[in-house]
């Protein structure tokens, strides 16, 4: 009788902590899309980042961009509903020529088990370096990668366009100038039943909390914001 005293005093205690630490996942909508923003206690990738859900880090301004903002060397990331294969197109707001050494931008259609396709923005702590990166990735092993300069002049038209076949990554400056435009043979195959891709979009930093410790200021100092002005997804049209 004590025993199963004992064992029901247990499961309460488990249910009670259970409850004290469930954590409400935070909505929001923006772009005519319902976002989810990703939260991490500990370190997580990319980058071995942990991730804040914080109001001060993802927020919708009164001109209805989305904003990005790295706080107390916290990343952020949010994700939408899974897509079929598709074009995903992003504009961006804010010039990228002024992205710290440090710090990663990126835009990417997300798919189980290691697979995705990436742009990012980012120096990874080279100066020279150029500044754009498209990158295919499956099962976790890079598959597909280039790079591109860009320049200053935002906004910027980030498309990224996934069939059964080929991938296509496109970069457009606010003057038309084309800063991308590369294609590659899928490195995977994905369909509806395994729920397809989600796109994401993320900031971080490079090499995150763990690894080469960063200075403070790269890490808790003054740095521009992301802002985005828009997100859409254009379903691929079938034909016979």
């Amino acid at each position: 009788m004590k025993l199963f005293r004992l064992l029901v005093l247990g499961i309460i205690f488990f249910a009670l902590t259970s409850v004290a630490d469930a954590r409400t996942v935070r909505k929001f909508r923006w772009s005519g899309e319902t976002w989810t923003v990703r939260h991490t206690y500990g370190f997580s990738n990319p980058g071995h980042n942990i991730f804040s859900d914080s109001d001060r880090s993802v927020w919708v301004d009164s001109k209805r961009r989305l904003v990005l903002k790295i706080r107390n060397g916290r990343a952020v990331e949010i994700y939408g509903p899974r897509r079929n294969y598709g074009t995903f197109t992003w504009n961006v707001d804010t010039s990228l020529t002024n992205l710290d050494l440090w710090r990663v931008i990126g835009l990417f259609a997300w798919a189980p088990d290691g697979n995705e396709q990436d742009i990012e923005f980012a120096r990874w702590g080279v100066p020279a370096s150029p500044i754009g990166w498209s990158v295919g990735w499956a099962n976790g092993t890079r598959a597909n990668f280039t790079n591109f300069n860009v320049t200053s002049y935002a906004p910027y038209t980030v498309r990224l366009t996934v069939d059964m076949q080929s991938v296509h990554y496109s970069v457009i400056d606010a003057r038309g100038t084309t800063l991308a435009d590369v294609s590659y043979a899928v490195p995977f195959q994905v369909t509806v039943s395994n729920f397809g891709f989600q796109p994401r979009m993320n900031y971080w930093l490079w090499p995150g909390v763990r690894g080469v410790r960063l200075p403070k200021q790269h890490r808790y100092g003054f740095h521009p914001i992301v802002r985005l002005n828009s997100f859409r997804y254009t379903p691929m049209v079938k034909t016979r």
